[in-house]
């Protein structure tokens, strides 16, 4: 079976710090469906994890994040390289960026704890 690894860009917004975060599954089968999981593990020192940004690769299709209830959910979307079928539909803008945003120091996520981040979408037919 060939395998798609992923390189999602993570960019984590913490006050003035980067948490620590890891796809739990770095690899699926090309051309299925995939479930990205990503875990904050910890922030960095004492500083909370306030936003997560994922930059969605070329070729990853069909993008959808999951709400997290306290967070701020957003999506930027984008002409895309090459446009995909889909249920006999041709798309040619997809999601580009995916950001999580606390809704303040409340809902951030303090770094004694972990969370994960949850998104899903289609990989490439080719590896």
């Amino acid at each position: 079976m060939n395998k798609y690894t992923f390189a999602f860009f993570l960019l984590l917004l913490t006050t003035l710090t980067q948490a620590h975060v890891v796809l739990l599954d770095p690899a699926a089968a090309a051309g299925s469906s995939y479930r990205a999981a990503l875990r904050v593990g910890h922030g960095c020192g004492a500083e909370a994890t306030t936003a997560l940004q994922v930059q969605i690769p070329e070729g990853f299709n069909a993008a959808q994040p999951m709400p997290k209830p306290g967070w701020t959910l957003s999506t930027q979307s984008g002409p895309l390289a090459q446009p995909y079928s889909l249920h006999g539909k041709t798309y040619a803008e997809g999601v580009k960026v995916i950001t999580w945003t606390a809704n303040g120091s409340n809902n951030a996520l303090p770094s004694a704890y972990y969370d994960e981040f949850v998104f899903r979408g289609n990989t490439p037919k080719r590896p």
